[in-house]
């Protein structure tokens, strides 16, 4: 081979080397936007993010629900998104009147997060929350501890949607939708309108028959509508 062809040869070998880099490139700067822009979507979608605060999210002094005695802003890092979540601050003991389960909650008909002052129209609309419990929030392995999203209707009546069971230590969402048919494993006041909703909350409680024990935190996070 001459030393024309030669030339030639080393030319054509390095514009496929240059092209093949050009595109690997751009095809992993669209991959990392992508990834970046549904990261952002998702963390813009979450309507109490507790970003600044508890955001008006308090815990239930009911005699049979006082399983949550605080709720506050977590440590900094603790969080789906963002850098905060909600820490609720848990005494659960199964068996117990007042402590075998416990809530926190908002109420939505007095901030415009959701809409205008007033009830909301939650009817067929998901709500979705991310949850972090340690392990000893489980219970017995059995008969384990869950978490319930629930709503109240301008009369106080309650929806509770389905029960979730804690089975990790990692972050796991629980979706329900207020509905006027619910399903199996839902509890549900008669009466209960969901196209007027005042609260939004989040219920821990004991597996059924279960005699465990647990202190500690919960933490919520990315509450969206």
């Amino acid at each position: 081979m001459n030393d024309k062809k030669i030339i030639n040869v080393l030319i054509i070998s390095l514009f496929s080397t240059f092209i093949f880099f050009l595109v690997s490139m751009n095809r992993t700067i669209s991959i990392a936007t992508a990834s970046q822009k549904s990261s952002v979507k998702k963390t813009k979608s979450c309507i109490y993010n507790f970003e600044t605060g508890v955001m008006g999210w308090k815990h239930q002094t009911y005699k049979d629900s006082r399983a949550i005695h605080s709720v506050i802003q977590s440590q900094k890092g603790v969080a789906k998104y963002g850098n905060y979540s909600l820490e609720a601050l848990v005494n659960l003991i199964c068996g117990d009147k007042s402590l075998s389960k416990g809530e926190t909650f908002v109420e939505i008909a007095s901030d415009t997060l959701i809409g205008a002052y007033g009830p909301k129209n939650l009817l067929g609309k998901p709500i979705s929350c991310w949850i972090k419990t340690p392990w000893k929030a489980v219970g017995e392995w059995s008969k384990p501890n869950g978490i319930q999203v629930f709503v109240k209707d301008m009369k106080n009546r309650s929806q509770y949607g389905e029960w979730h069971n804690i089975e990790t230590d990692k972050w796991f969402e629980v979706i329900y939708t207020p509905t006027l048919k619910p399903t199996k494993g839902m509890w549900t006041d008669k009466g209960f309108d969901p196209t007027k909703i005042t609260i939004i909350g989040v219920k821990i409680g004991c597996g059924g028959g279960s005699s465990a024990r647990f202190k500690g935190k919960i933490n919520i996070d990315c509450i969206s509508l």
